[in-house]
Formats: structure tokens, sequence, C-alpha cells
């Protein structure tokens, strides 16, 4: 989709005030998320972000397509979406999936207003709503980083109240594969790795929620970490004595 224009995207409202306006005319922040997500799937609530980033490529105040958001299955109202502005989305483009990270979401606030039935009478308006106490859980700051980082969705795995024991301890128990593990690791490390942020509770956090609906162990995130330091190391003792064997055949020349 186009680009808009930095002006325009100045008057556009934050996904944060955008739901504490929505919760007042859906009840809950619980429900004006669901609202909200429904939108963006449907193309009906257009969202741009500030930068994009994929693969090492930034870009500048894109429009985010509706495909896009199809490709998660929700946004729960603990998202880090409603209180940065920021979500990592796994787009599929082709045969091959992609990491979009969006940083900076901002919604187009004619159409939050018709979701909200508040009259726009012509005028934009992205300024915060006065505070009024919503249910929305805080979500802890991410640590201040020298360069931007995205910020991966953390979501914590639950399982439906409805949901019968034997159902749930299933669900419970259901655990990621370790392919799907050692990619989710690899975008990780390319993002945080080096930074301030980069911590096991953060990694275990960001796992999760990439991974809602399966469980993730703090031994499995050790497990592939250990992994790539292995053979990080084994490479390096490799060289070293490669390194040995050539200066000992240096010696027996010179005698």
């Amino acid at each position: 989709m186009a680009d808009i224009a930095a002006k325009e995207f100045a008057l556009w409202i934050q996904p944060r005030d955008a739901i504490r306006q929505a919760a007042r005319r859906f009840g809950d922040a619980g429900n004006a998320a669901v609202a909200l997500f429904g939108r963006l799937k449907d193309g009906i609530l257009v969202a741009a972000a500030e930068r994009a980033v994929s693969h090492g490529v930034k870009s500048a105040f894109k429009v985010i397509p509706p495909d896009h958001w199809k490709a998660l299955e929700k946004i729960p109202r603990e998202s880090s979406l409603w209180q940065s502005g920021d979500i990592l989305i796994e787009a599929r483009s082709g045969y091959s999936v992609v990491s979009i990270g969006y940083q900076g979401i901002r919604f187009d606030p004619e159409q939050v207003d018709k979701l909200i039935g508040t009259p726009a009478a012509g005028t934009l308006s992205a300024g915060p709503a006065p505070e009024e106490p919503v249910a929305v859980e805080p979500i802890p700051a991410a640590p201040a980083a020298t360069e931007p980082i995205i910020v991966v969705e953390a979501v914590a795995a639950t399982v439906p109240a409805s949901a019968k024991p034997e159902k749930a301890n299933k669900i419970k128990h259901l655990r990621v594969p370790q392919a799907h593990l050692k990619a989710w690791y690899a975008a990780y490390k390319a993002v945080y790795g080096g930074t301030p942020a980069d911590t096991p509770s953060f990694a275990l956090q960001s796992a999760q929620g990439m991974f809602p609906d399966k469980a993730v162990s703090p031994g499995q995130l050790r497990q592939i970490a250990g992994a790539r330091k292995r053979a990080l190391n084994g490479g390096a003792q490799r060289r070293s004595r490669k390194s040995a064997t050539r200066r000992a055949r240096k010696r027996q020349r010179r005698r």
C-alpha cells in the first residue's frame, strides 16, 4: 500500500489513546481491543507505522496492509501494541514467512471516530483523550537502547476458562517445535543481541508472546542458546588447532 506524508501521520491517533476511547464505547479495554483488531483485519481501520524494519531494511511512514493483521490470531489488551505502538508480525510472502517489525503505529482518527460514534465534524484530533480509569494492565517499559529496537509482542499463554480440565492440560503442555523455536531465536538475536534488553527473562517473555498457544520453558531457551554458543566455540577451537598445526609444520621445515 502507498505510504503517507509525515505531516498527515502526525495527526493520526496512537493505539493507547484509541483503545482508551473505544473502551468507553464497548465497556472495557478487552472488548475495545477485539473491535479495533477486527476492523484492522477487514481493512476498515487503516494503520500506519512510523518505521518498518524487515531483514535490516528500514522504511518510514508505511501503511500496514490488512493481510499482515490477518497473520495474527488476535491482539489481546495486554499486547505491546496498545502501550508502545510497536508489534512484530510474521507475514507470509509466497512460500516463505517474513518477519516485519512495525514501530510507532498510529490509526486513522476519522475511522476511530466512526467506530466509537464520535462526530468528526471535519476535524482530526491526535491528542490524548482525558484520563479515565480503564481496565488496561500496564506493560513494563523496555530498557532504553542507543538504536531503535523492535518490540516483540509479549503475550502470556492462557487457556479459556470454559475449557475442560483435561483439554486445558493438553493445551498447556503443547511444546513448540524445535525448528520453530530456532527460527524465533535467530530473529530475536538479530534484533536484541548485544542490547541491554537481551536478558533471559525478556527472551522467555518474547518466546511466550510469539507462541501464546504453546508452552515455552526456560530450559528450551537455554538449550538453544547453549547450542549456538557451542557451535561458535567449536569453530574457534577448530581454527586454533589448524593454526597450531601450521606453526608446527613451519618449524619442521626450518629444521
